[in-house]
């Protein structure tokens, strides 16, 4: 809180200061006193707060503003008003000879002649500038025969009494005092928010976990913050108002400043350390004022790069999977893996080809989970046929503030950013216009991108793995994918097979599945026959492992005590596939059955066994010979297993039982 003194000339400027001040809750000193007098009391006020806040008038202010030039001073004048007031009350009393004590900075504000003209007065001048002054003047009003004085505060009056002149005091009215010290409160007021403002300026400086280092136009340091005197091992205290061209600064201080005021980004080495130093000229009023420099050391900035990875790769930016959670047993798969594990630990772009559902995405996890280094960064995947290509885009690159309706205020990091120290996978990246796809043989190329909106290249640490269906050829031939994009692609290619070509892994495949729905599902203890695996094991599966795996999860959730999981499968087959499912099925084959050759007393040469009425069977069991029966019935008659069963009046679980 700042100090206000108040000098009064008067006790009774003293009073009306003193309830005023109490009216606006103003805590002020007034200092009954004036000229060197008063500057003498002032003194130690000022030498104990420097920014002491002073209100005077007259002679008093001016020697008060010439001892010290540096503190804040607000004068209390006498107004015209005040000064024809005082004049009237003289004239009043009759007396002829009258005299005007009056300080030299008041008779430059007033025309005096022009009131006493006005007054129809004849009143005579002393103009004073200090102590010895004002004495002078005192004693030569005495020898003019001055009958009455005006004005010249307590000691004014004191010397008239003595010398036996009649005096009347020049007190100001109470509106001016009231403009005074309403003023002084208007300046605390300003002062105390400046001084917050600047208390959390320099908070945050201090905080910061930059340098900074600022220097006005004269090239004086005036700001150095902790970070930056631990940076350079010296205290602020010692090198602060300090100009860059001192020869007891640092070199290495100095060049910072160097170079084009505005720049960001030069790198700098301090001490044998490398700093990012961003560098930017300050104005007011558009007059340039100074240099800012900011800097920070690379090895921070990196860790703080690898901090909010983690962070990311802790929210879900994760690779799962690795190359033991590629279950297979064909030796195609084995020999492509062996494959993949040795593209793992390099950072070349990858390109996986395969049908939709062969599990692309499973490899691309896994070469990012076997690399050494990028398994601790994320994993980011995006499926570039699911997005429009302003969405991809901006997905992409990101966007700088503002760019779009709705979009984030403060813009928002595209996932190359996002993937920096680790891997984006781009699945179905043929799906990718042209016009996109010039801009990612870019970013592939230069390693670098380009926020939507942004000025600025933001360099990027990220290995890309792409995915393609077989048709990528095609589409290079009728143009609508860039061939130098698959070029640069496929300096690592690892091509998937489809399931129809290694379906000595469904069985291993099929156990998996099952055993990880039973445990979704709550259904354990699920048999698997030898002859369901076989059935499974005879179609192509144009969906592949996500065909299979659905098939299997939605048996699972069927499946029951009275609907056995086999049975249930086999009617989803004939679902998925068509009837045609059968003449495939295992249990078609010849060592299910026994046919036992008998000779019977029927003419089988007369027989049309292409009629869907006339049945064959083989002597056996009666409940082989049935079973027998009624798969013919299945393959020749155009029935589905409700109206068959209804046909030969069983139920539809009695009848899957036939068929097994």
């Amino acid at each position: 809180m700042s100090t206000v003194i108040f000098t009064s000339p008067y006790n009774e400027i003293t009073v009306m200061a003193s309830e005023v001040s109490k009216q606006i809750n103003l805590e002020m000193t007034i200092l009954e006193s004036a000229l060197n007098e008063a500057v003498d009391l002032v003194r130690p006020f000022i030498q104990k707060d420097v920014h002491t806040i002073l209100i005077s008038r007259g002679a008093t202010a001016k020697l008060l503003e010439k001892e010290f030039p540096s503190v804040k001073l607000i004068k209390a004048e006498a107004t015209e008003f005040d000064v024809i007031r005082v004049l009237n009350e003289a004239k009043m009393t009759g007396k002829k000879k009258i005299g005007l004590l009056w300080s030299k900075e008041e008779e430059m504000r007033f025309k005096l002649d022009h009131l006493n003209e006005i007054l129809e007065m004849s009143v005579r001048y002393y103009f004073y500038e200090d102590t010895l002054d004002f004495d002078y003047q005192v004693d030569r009003a005495k020898y003019d025969g001055i009958e009455l004085m005006i004005g010249g505060g307590i000691r004014g009056q004191k010397m008239c009494a003595e010398r036996g002149m009649k005096h009347i005091s020049l007190i100001p009215g109470i509106t001016t005092i009231e403009q005074a010290l309403i003023r002084v409160s208007d300046i605390l007021y300003t002062r105390a928010k400046e001084k917050e403002t600047s208390e959390f300026i320099r908070t945050v400086i201090d905080l910061s976990h930059e340098g900074i280092i600022a220097v006005n136009e004269r090239n004086q340091i005036v700001v150095f913050n902790p970070k930056a005197a631990q940076l350079f091992g010296i205290q602020a205290s010692q090198i602060l108002n300090m100009s860059l061209t001192d020869k007891d600064i640092l070199p290495t201080l100095a060049k910072l400043f160097s170079g084009p005021a505005n720049n960001m980004e030069e790198i700098h080495e301090i001490s044998g350390s490398k700093f990012l130093v961003n560098r930017a000229s300050y104005m007011v009023t558009g007059e340039k004022k100074g240099i800012i420099v900011t800097f920070r050391d690379v090895t921070q900035i990196q860790e703080s790069e690898q901090r909010i990875r983690r962070e990311l790769y802790s929210k879900g930016l994760v690779a799962k999977y690795t190359f033991d959670d590629i279950l297979h047993s064909s030796a195609s798969m084995e020999r492509l893996i062996e494959k993949a594990k040795k593209y793992s630990h390099v950072d070349c772009n990858a390109l996986i080809i395969g049908e939709s559902g062969t599990g692309k995405e499973l490899m691309a996890q896994s070469l990012h989970n076997a690399h050494p280094m990028r398994k601790n960064g994320p994993f980011v995947a995006v499926n570039c046929a699911a997005l429009t290509d302003t969405l991809l885009e901006s997905e992409l690159f990101g966007y700088e503030p503002g760019m779009f309706t709705g979009g984030q205020k403060q813009g928002k990091p595209g996932l190359f950013e996002v993937a920096h120290g680790g891997t984006i996978f781009l699945d179905e990246i043929g799906k990718v216009s042209m016009d996109l796809q010039d801009k990612l043989l870019r970013v592939i190329q230069e390693r670098e991108i380009r926020r939507i909106g942004g000025q600025r290249n933001i360099p990027i640490d990220v290995r890309v793995i792409a995915a393609v269906n077989d048709d990528i050829h095609d589409l290079i031939k009728k143009e609508k994918f860039r061939a130098d994009l698959y070029y640069r692609l496929e300096v690592l290619v690892l091509a998937i097979p489809p399931l129809r070509e290694r379906k000595e892994d469904i069985p291993l495949l099929v156990s998996y599945m099952v055993r990880k729905y039973s445990m979704k599902y709550g259904k354990y203890n699920i048999p698997l026959d030898t002859s369901v695996i076989n059935q499974l094991c005879s179609f192509d599966w144009p969906g592949n492992l996500r065909q299979l795996e659905n098939m299997i999860e939605r048996c699972l959730i069927m499946a029951d005590h009275s609907d056995p999981f086999s049975e249930i499968l086999r009617e989803i087959l004939e679902d998925e596939f068509g009837r045609t499912y059968l003449k495939h099925s295992s249990y078609l084959k010849s060592d299910q059955t026994q046919s036992l050759n008998v000779k019977t007393r029927v003419d089988q040469s007369n027989l049309n066994y292409d009629d869907p009425h006339i049945l064959k069977v083989s002597i056996g069991t009666m409940e082989e010979m049935q079973r027998n029966l009624v798969r013919q019935m299945m393959e020749k008659m155009d029935y589905t297993k409700t109206e068959l069963a209804l046909k030969l009046g069983v139920s539809r679980t009695t009848l899957w039982k036939y068929l097994r």
